[in-house]
């Protein structure tokens, strides 16, 4: 998924949500372990796609475009490692892991990955109030 050359555009906010659904699905599917990170995910698309429906109903000035073209490129490579980290987990972690190595797994891979979609999700959220006042 490609961000648009010049500012942010509605393609841009409609692309992201559907690949941030792929990977929470991902999560969703995943052992018991990653619902957490799953309803992380499942937020920041719901997010997505609010400011995909604001986006559609107004017009932004330039100033706005970089800081939403910004915000998304976080988001998405975030969203990317998550999925990354996740098609790891599931080709180089079989069902053999015990409680307590599956909890380290998640502690060591997706910790940091955790803490920066909680950040994306700020900047977003900042981003749509910011676009509806």
């Amino acid at each position: 998924m490609a961000m648009s050359g010049v500012g942010v555009g509605l393609g841009d906010f409609i692309a992201l949500p559907q690949f941030a659904l792929r990977v929470y699905q991902v999560c969703r599917d995943a052992p018991e372990d990653f619902w957490d990170l799953s309803a992380q995910v499942h937020s920041l698309s719901l997010l997505l796609q609010n400011i995909n429906t604001t986006l559609a109903n107004i017009s932004i000035d330039e100033t706005a475009k970089a800081q939403g073209k910004l915000l998304l490129q976080e988001s998405e490579a975030t969203l990317k490692e998550v999925e990354t980290k996740m098609n790891k987990f599931r080709t180089e972690t079989p069902n053999r892991l015990g409680k307590r190595d599956l909890l380290r797994w998640v502690v060591d891979n997706l910790g940091a990955v955790r803490i920066r979609m909680q950040g994306n999700a700020i900047g977003l959220t900042a981003y749509l109030q910011n676009l509806t006042l």
